[in-house]
This record gives C-alpha cells, structure tokens and sequence, in this order.
C-alpha cells in the first residue's frame, strides 16, 4: 500500500510533488502537484504556528486591558487560524500546481497572526498618569 502526503518524510514529499509537475499538463497531474506543494507548505507552516502564537501572546500581554478582552482575544485568533487552515484546504488543487501559489496559500494564516502581531506591537499604550499621593 503506497503511502499518502501525511506519511511520507518532507524531502520525498516535494520531490514527488515536482514529479508530479512535470506532467501537469495533465489537470489530473496537475491537481496532484498541487495537493503535494500544498501538505509540503502547509507542514512548514504549522511547524512555526506556535511560535507565532508566542510571539502574538507576548504583544498581547503588553497591554493593561481587562481579563475579558484577552479571553475573548485568544479564542477569536485561534479560531480565525482555524477557520483559514480549513478555507486553504478547500482551494482547487490545479491551482496549486504552481509552487508559488502553494507556499502563499499554505503561509497565508501564519501572516494573519504575523500581521496581528505587528498591529498590537504598532499600538502605544496611552501613559498612565503617576498616582497621585493623599
């Protein structure tokens, strides 16, 4: 029994995928090249997710805003995280058969998160006026 996308190592992986490209002449070869670049990416990308993620906590963690925005913050990041891993899952594999077009799609939710980070560290905290003595 061949092995799928999910179980063969990263090198083979894309080698088959550029296999794959060569007949993609083929839209049956060329949907195939495609699935392949896509679970090669896509790997790669998940692989630095929870990095990211660490990097948006610590952004969010700068700020002095209540418990309740950074617990409804969270969830809502995860969430639209999710929510465009499955989207990019659903593209037409023909579409992906080049490389390019694969590696955009399969890091578009990491630069999401990436962007999100970079708007929290963008926005200064408003001074906070000393306390005063009584």
């Amino acid at each position: 029994m061949p092995r799928g996308p999910a179980e063969l190592p990263l090198s083979t992986l894309r080698q088959q995928a550029l296999f794959a490209k060569q007949g993609a002449a083929d839209v049956r070869a060329a949907r195939i090249a495609g699935r392949l670049f896509l679970a090669f990416h896509e790997r790669l990308a998940l692989a630095a997710a929870p990095l990211l993620f660490a990097l948006l906590g610590l952004a969010a963690a700068r700020f002095r805003t209540g418990a309740g925005v950074k617990t409804v913050g969270a969830p809502l990041a995860c969430a639209a995280y999710v929510y465009t891993l499955f989207w990019v899952g659903h593209v037409e594999a023909s579409a992906l058969a080049d490389e390019r077009a694969a590696f955009a799609l399969a890091w578009l939710p990491n630069v999401s998160i990436i962007l999100t980070t970079l708007t929290l560290l963008a926005i200064h905290r408003r001074p906070q006026p000393p306390p005063e003595c009584a």
